[in-house]
């Protein structure tokens, strides 16, 4: 079954075609005459030794001597506990007492194998005493 083509599809696909025909390039030969101007001699430009004006003087000085009392300074720091544990049912397993002040300042314990971490120790320890003097002093129990 055949459908008779209709006018207007037929004009579209004359269009079509006379328009692409038309969009081909015609070979056509220019010619490129080359320019008789006289040439410019090429300047050197000179390499620049020096910074620019803005970069020659520094806007800021740092005094060096500051930097060795910033050394003295992080030695006298002190992390602080920040809570009281006490042994009121007398002494505890080593263990026990270091989990609990390495999880107040989210820290993990790993153990030696040659550290016997059952031995009970003596606690009392108070919120503003130093964290690492406190571990000082448990394990001066043990020793």
């Amino acid at each position: 079954m055949k459908r008779p083509m209709s006018g207007a599809l037929l004009s579209c696909l004359i269009f079509s075609l006379l328009f692409l025909v038309s969009c081909v390039p015609q070979e056509t030969e220019t010619k490129i005459e080359p320019v008789t101007e006289p040439v410019a001699p090429v300047q050197k430009i000179e390499k620049q030794t020096q910074l620019p004006v803005q970069y020659q003087k520094p806007s800021y000085r740092v005094n060096t001597g500051s930097n060795d009392s910033l050394d003295e300074i992080a030695g006298d720091v002190a992390i602080k506990v920040g809570a009281s544990i006490r042994s009121t049912q007398g002494p505890q397993p080593l263990w026990d007492i270091l989990k609990r002040l390495a999880r107040l300042k989210r820290m993990s314990v790993s153990w030696a194998s040659d550290v016997d971490k059952y031995v009970l120790v003596d606690v009392d320890i108070n919120a503003n005493d130093d964290f690492y003097v406190a571990i000082d002093n448990l394990l001066r129990q043990v020793d």
